[in-house]
């Protein structure tokens, strides 16, 4: 998969209710939007002489268009040293002060750390977000609500989901896909927050690595931009 970022701007229509609990708070400006960079498949080897080049385009990136949040969607660390590369990745957003989460793709655990291990290397960070999240499959599922202007709602749920990695079944090749426990995961988590939304379902985004498969319906046509260049 190549590298991509992606600028995603959020506007959304106000409404009100209790607050659920959550480690940091965000919140809409008061302009009503609420704005996302999203970096993916950044591959980072921390031996690589590219890494000075990777790091001047995220810079110029993050002081461009000021994003309220950065989103990573997986790929992030490929090679070796895995530790070291991470602490790096995350050392940008620490310089920037920019808050940014994480959803892991299939290359994030292919050498010796495990992906529950990156959320532990990561969580003392005080601008990194994410979480393991509940005991599921993958690690990193997690919601980021967003509040309205005034802090008095929330307005909006971002959501990360570990798409996983490979498949266990040996029958099955390629990359591996979103879990049914995940799906009820996020069934339950969704209604809870429309529970309190006078049952009304809020606007939401989900951030993941591996496309699902329903996406091949979407190939080809007019309104589609980008390229499809995997199974």
């Amino acid at each position: 998969m190549h590298n991509a970022f992606i600028l995603i701007t959020l506007t959304i229509g106000l409404n009100s209710f209790q607050t659920l609990g959550s480690q940091h708070t965000f919140k809409f400006r008061k302009d009503h939007t609420f704005k996302v960079a999203q970096f993916t498949d950044i591959h980072w080897n921390n031996n690589s002489p590219k890494c000075a080049q990777t790091i001047e385009t995220i810079n110029l990136v993050l002081a461009t268009e000021k994003p309220d949040l950065v989103v990573l969607t997986g790929d992030i660390v490929t090679d070796l040293p895995e530790k070291e590369g991470w602490l790096a990745v995350a050392d940008i957003f620490t310089k920037a002060q920019m808050h940014f989460a994480v959803a892991l793709g299939n290359h994030d655990s292919e050498r010796i750390i495990l992906r529950d291990y990156i959320f532990d290397l990561l969580k003392d960070n005080p601008w990194f977000i994410g979480e393991k999240g509940p005991n599921l499959s993958g690690s990193g599922n997690y919601t980021i609500p967003l509040q309205n202007a005034d802090k008095k709602s929330i307005a909006a749920v971002i959501y990360c989901v570990d798409s996983n990695d490979y498949p266990k079944e040996k029958r099955l090749k390629g990359y591996s896909w979103i879990k049914y426990d995940q799906v009820g995961w996020y069934r339950k988590t969704s209604d809870s927050y429309t529970a309190l939304n006078h049952n009304l379902p809020l606007p939401s985004l989900m951030f993941f690595h591996i496309p699902l498969i329903e996406f091949n319906s979407i190939v080809g046509k007019e309104t589609t931009i980008g390229t499809k260049g995997e199974g």
